[in-house]
């Protein structure tokens, strides 16, 4: 992991944004929270460094795809690493770096989260 990793956090579910918050920080990771697409984009213009993301693919209002287009079209978009979570059952999402199904254990998230962090 890189020093000060930050991560942006995507999920419109407040119980699971707060428990995926807690586990990164308590692993020493910096993070970016939004509970819907809108609010992500928000907290990344505000932001203009490197950035991992945990995107919930369906999220009120604007969606997980529509985030992860500007999440890669962003100035540092090629070095943004894209983790999907989802309740579908999809395995592939365009742009994405991962694609795991809720219910996934916080321990296969973070293992994924600090794998691409090291990319």
């Amino acid at each position: 992991m890189r020093a000060n990793e930050v991560v942006l956090v995507a999920e419109d579910d407040d119980d699971m944004r707060a428990i995926v918050e807690d586990v990164l920080q308590a692993n020493g990771f910096v993070v970016l929270s939004a509970r819907d697409g809108a609010e992500a984009i928000a907290r990344l213009y505000a932001y203009t460094g490197r950035v991992l993301a945990i995107v919930d693919l369906m999220m009120a209002g604007r969606s997980g795809e529509d985030l992860i287009r500007d999440l890669r079209a962003r100035a540092l978009g090629a070095s943004t690493r894209i983790i999907v979570v989802t309740g579908s059952d999809v395995e592939h999402v365009d742009g994405a770096d991962r694609v795991l199904r809720k219910p996934c254990s916080m321990a296969t998230l973070l293992r994924v989260v600090q794998e691409l962090s090291q990319t």
